[in-house]
Order: structure tokens, then C-alpha cells, then sequence
């Protein structure tokens, strides 16, 4: 054992609480014998340490034996602090000291060589103990035991009641309330050469929106989901604003990547609760963009998060017939200019069954496109739009846009 100086060795070195484990191990087990044990030495604890299947073995002995020193001062200096009586070479660890008690001791001196921070009373405690009149410490209560008090303890009453908990259904009220009421300052008198794609919708999405009923009485199942499908820039998150704009329901919003979460099932719960809101807000007109992201072929999938997630849509999916939702249509409208690499389970019949391919818009089409982006533009009446439009061959609606503005 070296020499005790003044000052306590510090065990901020991972290899020292390392060892304070062993030691610890070493002296429990001296404390359980009946005869009081051997002396706990460092040639000791280096023989135990040898001799066992510790990763500490591969240390240098010097390395070690200059560990154990500062961890058995350590110790013995809180042995010391705690209980007058105790020897320097603990020869006195099997006296009748509560076992408890010793634990306690060992955890307030690892808290103080980590100098972690105590914190301080709260204002409650603090207000009550002025009340009474009595004098509030600025450190931490002390139990009977040595121990701070745990922090658990500051969740209740003054009178030790402990607080009421607060029901799920409190705090789900008071969550943000979303608005979801459809884009104002879109139309489809926006939008220009795409009046097929309006078309289908109209049969598509707004007849079952707008009359129920009749899907209901003819037994007819109305499309859950309408698959978007074209190159980028081409007006598919466009359209499906406008659209629900023009008809007026309720209109859910998202990105895919926006429900990827890093938590396992976290992704899942998403996905749950845009359509339990969905549901709840009936009619509703879910739009989710980008859902090549998420929604991949789960045999080429790295992970099984990946293959969950389209398990989970597929699931919410075939939960908005009309028959669970109380004859209030939910349909979504997806977006993606990849559609080949999205799960086949997702374009089957109940599914997303029903799909609008926008292509390369072709002359006519363009030359409508410009008309529509120019409406706000003060340009000459015999501004030639054709000739435009035979000037930008393979041009799609945001090409075009670009060269408006």
C-alpha cells in the first residue's frame, strides 16, 4: 500500500473503474467468510486478476499494480471517512457493519471522483421550508443512510402524496391541432394540358368523395389509392393539390421520408396515426409523395425495418374500405417517378389498382402549360405561345416554369 497523502487519488481513468469493480468483487466476497478473509493487498488482487478470464490480464503488470494502489487507497479512505474503526488493511471488513450501508458508501465515492453535478433544491422545496421558517441548505438532502435523496421523490406533494398522473387521452387534447383543410391559393385553372389526368380523377377520387352513398347502395368498392407516376417536374404534387382544393375535403399532406424515423417502429406508428387521423376527419384525401422511398420491393430490402414499413401500409391500406370507416371515403393519392420499384403487394387490387401515368407533355399540351403560368404576365396579345412550345421539345412543367420566370 503507498503512503497516504493529503490529496485523494482520482479513478477518471476507465482502466481505474475498472479495476474499483474487481476490488469491489474481492472484498464482498473476504466480507462473506466466516474467518474475515485474507488481506486484500495489490499482490492479491493481481493474483485474482491473473487468474481469471478478465480482459485486464493483458495488461502490464506495472500498469495494473499502479491501478490497484489508487483504487485500494481510494478505498481506504472512504472506509476511513465512513467508519472510525476500520484498519488500513481492512482487516476489519467482516465486522457486523450492514451490508447496505457499505454499498452506499462505495456509490457516494464513485459519484464524487466522477464530479458529477448535484442538483440543487427546487423552488417548491425551498418556498416551504421559508414557510415553515426553517433554514434551506443549498446542497442536496441528505438521507439517513448518506445518500442523496433520488429524484423520484421530488414528484410529490409536500405531504408525500405522490401527483396525479395524467391520462393519455389529457395529452393526446392537448397536442397541436393540425390544419387540414385542402390549399387555398391553388386551383386547377392553374394547371395546363393535363385534362385527361383531371378526368380520371374526377371519376377516380371525386365521385366517391363527393357521393358515397351510391358506392354504398350499389355495393361497389370506390379506389382506396391512385398511383401518380411521371418524370420529375411533371405536376404530380401540383395536380394533387389542385385537385383537392377543387373538391374541398379534408387533405392530409406528406413526404415519405418524412415518415422514416431512426428509432425502430417509430416509422410503423407514423404510418398508423396519418390514417387514424385520416379516419377520423372522413371524408379525407391523403397525399403521400415520393413513395418510391419507403414503399420498395421488400426482396431487395437491407433491412427489415424497410419490409415493416410496407407491411404497415399495406395493413392501413386494407383498413379503408368503405364498411370500416362508416361510409366516409378515405383515398389516397401517391406520387413517384419510379413506379417499377415499388412493392408489388402496393399496385394490387385494394390497393393502389388504379394509375395515371403523366409523361412528357407533348406540343399542345406545352403550348397550354405556358398559357397557364402566363396568366398573371402583362404580355402582347399576339404573343405566339405555339412557337414557344415548338422551341422546347422534351419540356416538362417545371422546365417550362424555369423559363417564364
Amino acid at each position: 500500500m503507498p503512503i497516504r497523502t493529503g490529496q485523494r487519488p482520482s479513478l477518471t481513468q476507465s482502466l481505474d473503474r475498472e479495476i474499483y469493480q474487481v476490488v469491489r468483487k474481492i472484498v464482498d466476497e473476504q466480507a462473506e467468510r466466516e474467518d474475515g478473509g485474507k488481506r486484500v493487498t495489490t499482490s492479491t488482487v493481481y493474483d485474482s486478476i491473473k487468474n481469471s478470464n478478465s480482459s485486464l490480464k493483458r495488461r502490464p503488470k506495472k500498469l495494473l499494480e499502479d491501478s490497484i494502489d489508487r483504487v485500494l487507497l481510494v478505498i481506504k479512505e472512504e472506509q476511513d471517512d465512513s467508519e472510525a474503526s476500520m484498519d488500513g488493511d481492512f482487516e476489519g471488513i467482516a465486522d457486523p457493519v450492514p451490508v447496505l450501508k457499505e454499498h452506499n458508501v462505495m456509490n457516494r465515492s464513485i459519484t464524487k471522483l466522477w464530479a458529477q453535478p448535484k442538483a440543487s433544491l427546487t423552488p417548491n422545496t425551498q418556498s416551504d421550508a421559508l414557510t415553515t421558517g426553517q433554514t434551506t441548505p443549498s446542497t442536496p438532502t441528505q438521507a439517513n443512510d448518506g445518500d442523496a435523496t433520488t429524484p423520484g421523490k421530488a414528484d410529490r406533494h409536500a405531504n408525500g402524496e405522490p401527483h396525479k398522473k395524467r391520462r393519455k387521452a389529457d395529452r393526446e387534447s392537448k397536442k397541436e391541432i393540425v390544419d387540414r383543410t385542402p390549399p387555398s391559393d391553388i386551383s386547377l385553372a392553374n394547371l395546363g394540358g393535363v385534362d385527361a389526368v383531371i378526368e380520371e380523377l374526377n371519376e377516380l377520387v371525386a365521385m366517391p368523395m363527393l357521393y358515397p352513398e351510391t358506392y354504398l347502395r350499389t355495393g361497389i368498392q370506390p379506389p382506396r389509392g391512385v398511383l401518380l407516376h411521371g418524370p420529375p417536374g411533371c405536376g404530380k404534387t401540383m395536380i394533387a393539390n389542385a385537385f383537392a382544393a377543387e373538391i374541398g375535403v379534408s387533405f392530409i399532406p406528406t413526404s415519405a421520408p418524412s415518415l422514416v424515423a431512426g428509432m425502430s417502429g417509430e416509422s410503423e406508428k407514423k404510418i398508423r396515426e396519418i390514417f387514424e387521423e385520416a379516419k377520423k376527419m372522413a371524408p379525407c384525401l391523403v397525399f403521400i409523395d415520393e413513395i418510391d422511398v419507403i414503399m420498395g420491393k421488400r426482396e431487395s430490402a437491407q433491412r427489415e425495418m424497410e419490409k415493416r414499413i410496407v407491411a404497415q401500409m399495406l395493413t392501413c391500406m386494407d383498413d379503408m374500405a368503405l364498411e370500416k370507416t362508416d361510409g366516409k371515403p378515405v383515398i389516397i393519392i401517391a406520387a413517384t417517378n419510379r413506379p417499377d420499384s415499388i412493392d408489388p403487394a402496393l399496385r394490387r387490387a385494394g390497393r393502389f389498382n388504379k394509375e395515371i401515368n403523366l409523361g412528357v407533355p407533348n406540343e399542345i399540351a406545352r403550348e397550354k402549360i405556358l398559357r397557364a403560368l402566363t396568366q398573371k404576365l402583362m404580355l402582347p396579345d399576339d404573343f405566339d405561345f405555339l412557337k414557344l412550345a415548338k422551341m422546347t421539345p422534351g419540356f416538362v412543367g417545371a422546365d417550362l416554369n424555369d423559363v417564364v420566370s
